[in-house]
């Protein structure tokens, strides 16, 4: 079974430049995921639409409608998912693509969406304990310019668990 993971920080109004390779792909069929509780449409748009909450991509019509990302996923095995970092007061919520799936074609075409995110995103940070002050290097964690830029006016760059905070490298 192939599995692709790839966590990282971008702003919800990043995500249409970030995945345009996949949103482009007439091929695919997007799937929104919105509001509360979560409901899944077809998303005629092909894009993230204020309020997205996930974007899912499937190679075949999708079968709905799901009651959650992971009801979604077990009537669609080989989708691929966005699950889209929100922007809070607490800060800017860490954004997720991943896929679990037999299917080899499928894998392949989320690989080459996967590759394209992470090409288009910069790399490296540092998690901060608020409590004790203890560091620790994330030399794989990905962010955007416009992660990058809300990071260095102040907003908190908050990791998907736990209490600590991720300092992003300054510009430059």
């Amino acid at each position: 079974m192939g599995t692709l993971s790839l966590q990282f920080h971008a702003l919800p109004e990043e995500a249409d430049a970030l995945l345009s390779d996949v949103l482009g792909d007439h091929t695919v069929f997007v799937t929104l995921g919105e509001g509360t509780p979560l409901q899944f449409r077809l998303n005629a748009e092909r894009r993230c639409l204020p309020g997205c909450e996930a974007l899912i991509f499937t190679l075949l019509p999708p079968v709905l409608p799901a009651r959650s990302v992971y009801d979604f996923l077990g009537l669609n095995p080989d989708a691929l998912v966005f699950e889209v970092g929100q922007l809070k007061s607490a800060g800017l919520a860490e954004s997720w693509l991943a896929a679990k799936t037999e299917n080899e074609d499928a894998m392949k075409r989320w690989r080459r969406t996967a590759r394209k995110v992470r090409s288009a995103t910069l790399g490296g940070a540092i998690a901060v304990n608020p409590q004790t002050g203890a560091t620790a290097s994330m030399v794989g964690h990905r962010f955007t310019v416009g992660a990058q830029v809300l990071y260095l006016k102040g907003v908190a760059i908050l990791p998907a668990a736990g209490s600590s905070l991720i300092q992003l490298p300054s510009m430059g």
